[in-house]
């Protein structure tokens, strides 16, 4: 994605990923999604749009070790 940022001046080129392929590697590194049981309660992926219009998405928490 090639997309003007303003605050720079510059066009700047973005590589983006599709979020389930992301996810399906991360799980071959041990990392795995963690879902919200509660409408209240953050998990899954957040999807958010910046400033200059483009689409983010992120982990949300991470899940506590157990011994």
């Amino acid at each position: 994605m090639t997309i003007f940022d303003k605050d720079y001046g510059v066009e700047r080129n973005f590589q983006l990923f599709d979020g389930a392929e992301l996810l399906a590697v991360l799980e071959l590194e041990g990392v795995k999604l963690i879902h919200s049981y509660r409408p209240d309660e953050l998990g899954g992926f957040l999807y958010f749009t910046d400033g200059k219009g483009v689409d983010h998405s992120l982990f949300s928490r991470k899940q506590a070790a157990t011994e």
